[in-house]
């Protein structure tokens, strides 16, 4: 049993299994050299199918890419010929579905995210339709390079930016702060809040996705309503342009003759 002055620390593995690894030892290090006994509860350690904490981020991951790709290719390639607002229509309806696919996995077949499946289910249907929804926007508004800076927005720059593998506290409080206002950033928190944490502190992390939602709806109903060119997408002739263009065609042959 430990004596009069023994300290007692208390950590949460599922913040950072490394940030908790790091201050373990140094506390134990501490108490070590003061010649305290020191004992460690873990109020909120990872699942053991998760010993890591890998899983939130795959969730993400999982989620974020394939649907930034399907927001891409519905315009560059799958239907663009199809409205903006019958575009928009498609991606409402592929957020759930993948959401759906994600959370099973999750956490009926790995068993690693289990704590509240419809609450993994809103926030992985918000996080594929916002971006979804933006991969769209930028290639409806700006093409291949549009696409190119927000995919390095929301994947490399934003997944090393979260903070949720190494811990918050252990990357630049400014590089942080930008991951917070991006997608990944967004997500990551609230899946790891809403599965240790009883959903604490979700609210800011959930206005910062419906922002992108909201964001990428309003540049696909601006489509909408301006009909801009898509980039790199060959420009359908005007009827008027092509009637003319008939009549000349026709009268150059005629004239030929």
């Amino acid at each position: 049993m430990p004596g009069p002055h023994a300290q007692h620390l208390l950590v949460a593995g599922a913040v950072s299994q490394a940030l908790t690894t790091a201050i373990i030892k140094t506390f134990t290090a501490g108490a070590a050299k003061a010649g305290v006994p020191l004992t460690v509860t873990n109020i909120r350690p990872l699942h053991p199918s998760d010993p890591q904490g890998l899983s939130q981020t795959f969730f993400v991951v999982a989620l974020l890419a394939p649907s930034f790709i399907f927001g891409n290719q519905l315009i560059r390639r799958v239907a663009p010929a199809l409205s903006p607002l019958w575009q928009l229509a498609l991606i409402a309806v592929y957020a759930p579905i993948v959401a759906a696919v994600a959370v099973a996995i999750a956490d009926a077949t790995i068993g690693a995210l289990t704590a509240a499946p419809w609450g993994l289910f809103g926030i992985g249907t918000l996080l594929a339709f916002a971006a979804a929804v933006m991969g769209a926007a930028a290639a409806r508004w700006a093409g291949g390079i549009g696409v190119a800076v927000i995919g390095l927005l929301f994947i490399p720059i934003d997944i090393a930016s979260s903070g949720v593998t190494l811990g918050p506290n252990m990357i630049t409080p400014w590089y942080a702060d930008v991951g917070k206002a991006l997608p990944p950033g967004a997500a990551l928190p609230a899946v790891q809040n809403i599965t240790y944490f009883n959903s604490n502190a979700i609210t800011t992390p959930l206005l910062v996705l419906s922002a992108w939602a909201l964001a990428g709806i309003i540049a696909m109903v601006m489509a909408a309503i301006l009909h801009p060119p898509v980039p790199g997408q060959p420009t359908q002739p005007q009827p008027a342009a092509a009637a003319t263009a008939g009549k000349t065609t026709a009268r150059h042959r005629a004239t030929a003759l």
